[in-house]
This record gives structure tokens, sequence and C-alpha cells, in this order.
């Protein structure tokens, strides 16, 4: 009976992080470039950077965009596969510590 009256609520709030614009546009950005940093996704789509940054979050708390830390950057990617051959030809593997570099070749593992 309590739940009743929150129902609606709640179900307003899951249309509108599924129908953001904004939020479409950012996993359309991320999934064109196969993985991206924040700054990127900032850059890409001239939304400003605290606008970016909590769409993001909310995308990545929906488990539609996943992220990993490589070095010093967080990228943010859909196909684990993909993220992992555009992380890997912008970085120096050489560079790459070997926690890094086994967490790029999970991903790389992952099928399409």
């Amino acid at each position: 009976m309590l739940a009743a009256p929150i129902v609606p609520i709640i179900a307003r709030i899951k249309k509108a992080t599924a129908d953001d614009p904004i939020r479409r546009e950012i996993l359309k950005v991320v999934e064109q470039m196969g993985a991206a940093t924040l700054s990127q996704i900032v850059k890409t789509t001239r939304k400003s950077w605290g606008a970016v940054q909590w769409h993001v979050y909310v995308l990545e708390r929906e488990g539609r965009l996943k992220s990993v830390k490589i070095g010093l950057f967080i990228y943010y990617f859909t196909n684990p596969k993909a993220a992992a051959e555009v992380i890997l030809s912008s970085v120096d593997p050489n560079n790459l510590s070997p926690e890094d570099r086994e967490k790029l070749d999970l991903m790389a593992s992952f099928a399409s």
C-alpha cells in the first residue's frame, strides 16, 4: 500500500534516463570511438565537463557503459574487445604495467 504512490515516480525516472538525448549522444560517441576518456567525450559532445561526468556516471550505474583504468586514464566503453584494441593502439605496450596489460588481454578475449 505504501509503495503505490512512488511507482509512477520510479517509472518516470527510468523513462527519463532511457530517453535522455545527452546520454544517447554519449553512448553513440563511445561506441564510434571504441573507448573514450571523459575529456574525449566532453570535447566530442561539446557539453560541459560536469554534465558529461554526471551522464557517464548514470550510464555506468545502469550498466550501459563500462570503464577501465589503464595507467592514469579511465576509459569508458560498451564493447570490451573494441575498447582493448583502441586502447592498445593509443599506448606504448612496453610502458603498461603487468596489471594493465592483463586487463587489456582479458578485455580483448571477449567475443564481439
